[in-house]
């Protein structure tokens, strides 16, 4: 099987995990010159797990495509790895090196590190905006996800089902907790960084209205998938020029992506389903939202006729349901509702792409597209099925779940 047809998702895993306390140094990386860029994107590649080994591959790609980013931008590249302690690296017009095992870290840490702890990435964060001072920030979270589930080490080993958000990190081992990122924190570091034009989700489910909500106020830009992603993830060679236009396209940057997997080889090719967010549409959006679906009881939906990225009790029991949004509201809604909902929804989405049918790595198939429905963002309903689980109580802990609580907006 082709490494296109892996797909980056989080189940089946036995692994024996350790979760220490780190205290992470980030001191200054000494820049003389200390220059000022237009733009600067960092790449955090959590992958001290499963995706270890698909790295150096997508580091690679995005060597290949150094020549080709402006003069005035840098690409920096956190990785935290299974064989290796971290290292940040630096990509630029200006590298000589050919091969990723010839790059040399601008800093490598002394001690293996959890990149799913808040404070690693505030300090990749600081270092960053310190070394590197630029006009704008780009940020891509590499790693696997699962949406605005929420993360609990309390409970991790309690249960068997254990829930993550973004990233998984092992930790290296001795007990049997692995570490992940829930969202409201990553927003928390986040908040205290300015410029940041838009965050790219290299990870599975992470394109969900839950997710963006969280992260409104911290970037203009949300790219993301709504379903599992390949195991290749972006095309860094393609996408990477892109990423660093004066003034940034989330279409151009999605269209590059679509059209690489449109011209795989069929024996390789799997869809891919991704759209993009303007965050200032998300409070006007969260309001036209409540408004018309308090008028409906979500128990009366035909679940099965919805699109849905994730079949809770089918594959797994981890997450719950991640139902496009779109969907949702055309089985939902009257006419006249959807009307007015779908000009707001059209609003908050600057482009979105999609393909007939995506590749499922959790039944191993082919998981076919109604594309009259998709609308590339999945969107959580606390349904009483989830009774016995924490989703719901989860969800109400969220910034959507707790304005979507306030307005009584979901009735059974």
């Amino acid at each position: 099987m082709s490494i296109s047809k892996i797909s980056r998702n989080i189940c089946c895993w036995a692994i024996i995990l350790i979760c220490s306390a780190t205290i992470v140094s980030c001191e200054k990386h000494h820049n003389d010159k200390q220059e000022r860029f237009n733009r600067v994107v960092l790449v955090y590649m959590a992958a001290e797990n499963t995706l270890s080994r698909v790295t150096a591959s997508d580091m690679q790609e995005m060597l290949n495509a150094a020549k080709q980013i402006p003069d005035d931008c840098k690409l920096v590249v956190y990785v935290d790895k299974n064989d290796a302690y971290p290292a940040i690296y630096e990509i630029d017009r200006n590298t000589k090196e050919k091969t990723v095992q010839a790059l040399t870290p601008a800093k490598r840490f002394d001690k293996y590190l959890d990149s799913s702890d808040p404070s690693t990435l505030d300090c990749i964060m600081d270092y960053t905006t310190k070394n590197y001072h630029a006009s704008s920030y780009g940020i891509i979270f590499w790693s696997h996800g699962s949406s605005w589930t929420i993360y609990d080490s309390a409970n991790y080993a309690k249960s068997r089902n254990p829930k993550y958000s973004f990233g998984i990190d092992t930790n290296h081992n001795t007990s049997n907790i692995m570490t992940s990122m829930n969202i409201a924190d990553m927003a928390s570091v986040l908040a205290k960084y300015s410029n940041i034009d838009f965050i790219m989700f290299d990870a599975c489910f992470m394109q969900s209205i839950e997710v963006a909500y969280e992260l409104r106020n911290v970037t203009k830009c949300i790219i993301g998938s709504p379903a599992e992603i390949p195991g290749e993830g972006a095309p860094y060679d393609i996408i990477t020029p892109s990423l660093f236009a004066k003034d940034f396209n989330a279409d151009y940057v999605m269209n590059l992506y679509n059209d690489y997997y449109a011209h795989l080889p069929i024996s390789d090719r799997c869809g891919v389903l991704i759209s993009a967010i303007d965050t200032k549409q998300l409070d006007s959006f969260i309001n036209a939202t409540s408004d018309v679906i308090r008028n409906h009881s979500i128990e009366s939906l035909n679940l099965s006729s919805l699109l849905n990225y994730f079949y809770f009790g089918y594959w797994d029991v981890s997450m719950p349901d991640m139902y496009d949004i779109r969907s949702i509201m055309l089985h939902l809604l009257t006419e006249d509702e959807y009307r007015y909902w779908n000009t707001e929804f059209n609003k908050l989405i600057l482009s979105s792409y999609s393909f007939s049918s995506w590749y499922s790595m959790y039944i191993d198939a082919d998981i076919p597209v109604d594309e009259s429905q998709f609308g590339g963002v999945s969107m959580y309903l606390p349904l009483n099925k989830y009774n016995y689980f924490q989703f719901t109580d989860d969800f109400y802990t969220t910034a959507w779940g707790k304005v979507m609580k306030e307005k009584k907006s979901f009735t059974h």
